[in-house]
Parts: C-alpha cells; structure tokens; sequence
C-alpha cells in the first residue's frame, strides 16, 4: 500500500508549493524549488502507469533549466501542463492545477513586458471601443436606440457597421400589390419617414397608407412599423431637418435595424427621384452604406450619387418658413379647391354621405408613443369643436369624448374666436372694410361673380370669410336656398332676382344693353368678360 502513503505526500508537496507561490516575491531559486518538490511526488505513481520514462526526461529537463530564473519557471509550468498531470492517470486535484497556474502567473509578473509596447496599447484600445460599441448598441426595439445619453455619444452613422438598406414609395397602389412589392425583397421592417404638417399630422392620399392603416397591416404580417417623419412642416422640410440631430438619430437607428434585419424605409411617391425620400438614401450612401430603390415591379435599383438636389427640395426651406410668417400673421389663406369638388354635384353626394364616426379610444390607444399622443389628442379635440360648430353638416362626429377631450375642444373654441376678432380689430384698425362679396378664385372669373351673395345677408358666406371650408359654406349655401329664397340685407330678394340683377350690373358696367338687349355671346359670362376687357 505504498501508492496510497505516496499520494498524500504528493498532496502535501502540492499545497507547500500553493502557498510559496503565492506569497514568495524573491528570487526564482525557490519558486524553482517548489516545482521540484510537487513535481517529485508523482514520480512513483507515473512510474505505476509505465510512463517513469517520459516523467524522467521531464525531471531532467526541470534539472537543466534550475538555473534560468524566469524562463525556468516557464518550462517548468510547461512540462507539468504538457505530460506531468496526464501521466497521474486522473488523479490530479483541483489544488494541483491551482498550483501550477499560480506559477504560471508569477511568471508572467517577473519576465515583465514584452514587445512593443504602443502596439500592445492599441489592441487594448481596439478592445475598448468594440466592447463600448456594443455597450452602445444594446437595445430592445422598443422606444429610441439613441435615448440615452450614452448611446447618443459612441454611436454615429459613419462607425456603424456597412449594411444595405431598402427604399420604397406606395403612390397610388393597392395595398396587396404594395405588399407583394415588399415581399419580393423580403423586406421586414419599416420605417415610415413621410413628413408631417404642421400639426404633426401625416396626411395620406389614400387611407389604406394612413399611419393607422399600415400600423394594423404590419401587425397582422409580423412586420415591425415605425413611425419617424423625416422632413416636417417644423422642421423646414427634409434636408433642413438631416442636418439636425434628430434626422441624424433616425439614420443611425435605420443603419441599426439593417444590419439585424431587411429593412426599408417608407416614402409617398412610388418613383424615389420624386420623393424626398431621395435625401435620406444619399446621407446613408455619403456614410459608407448601400441603398437600393423598389419599384412597383419589386425589382431593385441602386442609389447612385446625386451631382444636386432637385429645385422643389432646394427651395422647400424658404418656402415652409414663409408660410410659418404668414401662419403667425394671421394671412394664410386657404387653398381654393377646383370647380369639381364645388360643384353642386359634389355638395349633394357629400350631403348625402353619413358623418364618419370617429371613436376617441381607438384614436388614443392607436398612438405608439407620447408625441403621437400629443398629436391625437389635438386632433380629437379639433374634430369635436369642428362637429359642435357645424352640427349636421360636419364630416366626422366623434364618439365615447372623455371630458378632459371636451375641455380642450373649449379651449380651441375660444381660441379661434380671440384670433377672429383680432383680425377683424386689425382690418377696422386699417382702415379696410368687410368684403362685400366671397374671396372669388381667378379661376372662377366672373361666372364665380354671378352667384356671389352679399355677406352680411348670408351665413353661409360670413362663415366662409370667417375662416371655414369653402365646400362646407356651398353646402350651408345650399341649405339655406331650399326654401327658395335667400334673406339678404335689403330685405327677401330670391337667388333668381340676385343673379338677375348682377348680371344687369355687369352689362351695364360693360356698355352693353340692361336687359337682354344683346347676343346670347354677350349674356354669358365669357362675353362679359371679353366685353369688360375690350372696355378696359
């Protein structure tokens, strides 16, 4: 039983050679020694195995290197990892290893740098950087990537990783070909950068691409939505708004998605050289990254450098801010919509349409985060002062209101009427008085003169100038005109005798006959025209 006496002794050699190891700070003699001493207790039970041979050369070579301080304390460790505790046969200890891995690192402490040492510095700085990039990059899709300050300062959009992203325009499409164009570049996140008003609202030409809309298409075909207008209305359009922070933010959150997965970024034209969305894909490709265009085929087209921007994007920042100035002024003035969409036609199928319900807890719960919270609740409260204004004529009747929705409609309410009376103030101040007749668009010329009513004789027209939708006042217009006749301020004068008399005013003012003295040419109001302009 001499193999059992022998390893304990082994044992105790191994645990006087811990302990040297890791309180001796002189010489390599004794470190030295002790590794003769653990290595010395397993000669016998190597030579159990059959192995004496090969532990032997290894004492040997233990022997030879006694003098070389450092270095023999390295071979040492070597020969013990190499053959030494393998020739045990398994039964080595965790004390054992602890032992020769306390050598190891004494050795490394006294054989003291080695090469260069600014080549050492920098792979330690490489390290440094690729552990705080992804320190940086840590995030779980939810919220913003750059929220935190941290973040907001170790990452850029020129050191991220180079990755390819998609862009791609709905336009008019149906949205199952949209979807099928998306799906032929197996696209899976999307990026919705089309610009606000104003408001903060996105408008769409068609409510299947409403922010909405794409949310619940998305949803339903396990795509990731997100809403991140580039450009708005605020901001001075779309490359004032790249050179702040935020529209850098949302590149950089864009180069995060692609690189995990397909991702595309959403615009509203469906050909990329008429949509802004054009800018977006040149910073990404100024910064190292590849965009490629979808078509409404589904295939892809590289994004090639541009020599310059198109005028209409040059010129969109002096523009917006003009109509900031003219907003504040109080001077905006509303768009005049075509003969179509007024013509009694129009008003009647818009009449006979049902008001849009508008549910308020659908609208609020709809929002993904608190700005487009902000913006619903302004919204809401609009629609329902909008609906209390007008009753039956309004197009959308919001239900399930909360009070704190109705209070806010108030305060829109009182709003408008201060700045109303303000302006009005302002043109008795100047000296200017009330039109007596609607704003008539010079498309209309003097066919738009012949039905114009005086004012203060008509509540439709005196909320047309207050400021309301000018379809809206036809439709009142034409409410009003049901019965026949239509109060005015000199007393019931019908729409018929209105005209008639108009049409009298003009040919008199023209020099032709008061009463249907001339040609059917000169009675209508092309002839009129002619004949005024001729006069003049």
């Amino acid at each position: 039983r001499s193999g059992r006496f022998q390893r304990r002794a082994w044992a105790s050699s191994s645990a006087a050679s811990t302990a040297t190891a890791s309180t001796s700070t002189g010489g390599s003699s004794s470190s030295s020694s002790s590794a003769v001493s653990s290595a010395g207790g397993p000669a016998t039970a190597a030579a159990e195995d059959g192995s004496d041979e090969a532990f032997a050369r290894r004492l040997q070579l233990l022997e030879d290197q006694q003098g070389g301080g450092s270095v023999g304390l390295g071979l040492t460790q070597e020969a013990l990892l190499a053959g030494g505790f393998d020739a045990l046969g398994g039964d080595v200890s965790d004390a054992d290893v602890a032992a020769a891995m306390a050598l190891q690192l004494q050795e490394l402490e006294h054989a003291g740098p080695q090469g260069d040492p600014s080549l050492m510095a920098a792979q330690f700085q490489e390290y440094e950087t690729s552990f705080t990039k992804e320190d940086a990059e840590r995030w779980n899709g939810h919220g913003d990537l750059l929220h935190s300050p941290f973040s907001r300062e170790h990452l850029s959009l020129e050191t991220m990783e180079k990755t390819t992203l998609y862009s791609v325009g709905h336009g008019d499409m149906l949205e199952k070909d949209f979807w099928e164009m998306l799906q032929c570049s197996s696209i899976r996140v999307i990026y919705d950068i089309r610009p606000t008003d104003h408001r903060g609202e996105l408008y769409s030409r068609h409510t299947r691409f409403s922010v909405a809309a794409l949310r619940a298409q998305c949803r339903t075909r396990g795509v990731f939505y997100k809403s991140m207008p580039v450009g708005r209305e605020s901001a001075y359009g779309t490359l004032a708004h790249m050179k702040s922070d935020e529209g850098q933010h949302t590149l950089v959150e864009l180069a995060w998605q692609a690189n995990r997965k397909r991702t595309a970024f959403l615009g509203r034209e469906s050909e990329w050289r008429d949509d802004a969305r054009q800018v977006v894909a040149e910073e990404l490709l100024k910064a190292g990254h590849s965009v490629q265009h979808i078509g409404s085929h589904g295939g892809t087209e590289p994004h090639e450098a541009l020599a310059e921007y198109p005028d209409w994007l040059v010129r969109e920042e002096d523009r917006l801010k003009l109509v900031e100035k003219k907003r504040q002024a109080g001077e905006l003035v509303r768009p005049q919509k075509s003969k179509v969409d007024r013509s009694a036609e129009a008003v009647a199928a818009s009449l006979a349409r049902p008001a849009e319900q508008v549910d308020a807890m659908d609208v609020l719960r709809g929002a993904a985060n608190q700005r487009e919270l902000i913006v619903a609740q302004r919204k809401l409260a609009r629609y329902h002062r909008i609906a209390v204004e007008k009753g039956a004529l309004a197009g959308k009747v919001v239900t399930s209101v909360p009070g704190w929705i109705e209070e806010a409609a108030r305060e829109q309410a009182e709003w408008v009427a201060a700045k109303k009376k303000e302006k009005l103030e302002k043109e008795h101040a100047g000296g200017a008085a009330p039109s007596g007749k609607a704003p008539v668009s010079s498309e209309l010329g003097a066919e738009g003169a012949d039905v114009a009513v005086s004012s203060s004789g008509s509540t439709a027209w005196a909320n047309l100038n207050d400021g309301l939708e000018e379809e809206e006042a036809v439709q009142a217009l034409l409410l009003e005109t049901a019965g026949g006749e239509l109060p005015a301020a000199g007393g019931g004068v019908a729409v018929e005798e209105r005209v008639e008399l108009n049409e009298q005013q003009d040919q008199a003012t023209a020099g032709g006959p008061p009463n249907g003295g001339g040609s059917s040419a000169a009675r209508s109001w092309r002839g009129r025209r002619r004949a005024a302009a001729a006069a003049g």
